[in-house]
């Protein structure tokens, strides 16, 4: 009878650290994502989005930038978007975004870490 608890109890406990340790270093399951609701943008008026980055490393990037061309016709946009980091939601905020034509539009996030540059890219379509 001894024997019986002491093996739940040693099990109960194995249990329970096992289910803490599964939340630890836990890989990401998206490693960035470009989060935009398309619908809500309007031709030639100025829009924001938000870019979170799980980097497994825990290490910040040096600089991160956004873009947007058309790839149609070989441009960008006419406006240098804004990239801030928000501490709070650990997500970067762009704003400033205006896609002055309508069509295809592929936006980019860039990462740069030392001498590493990582390209994000979403394609949207505009009307």
């Amino acid at each position: 009878m001894k024997l019986s608890v002491y093996l739940t109890g040693v099990f109960f406990m194995i249990y329970v650290a096992a289910e803490g340790l599964s939340f630890v270093d836990k890989p990401c399951e998206k490693p960035a994502a470009i989060e935009l609701n398309v619908e809500t943008i309007q031709l030639g008026e100025p829009f924001s989005f938000t870019f979170s980055l799980c980097d497994e490393k825990n290490s910040m990037p040096d600089r991160v930038t956004a873009n947007a061309i058309m790839p149609a016709h070989q441009h960008g946009m006419n406006y240098t978007p804004t990239v801030t980091f928000d501490e709070d939601s650990n997500r970067y905020d762009i704003s400033d975004f205006v896609f002055h034509m309508p069509g295809e539009w592929e936006i980019t996030v860039s990462t740069y870490q030392n001498d590493e540059v990582t390209h994000y890219t979403k394609t949207v379509v505009i009307n």
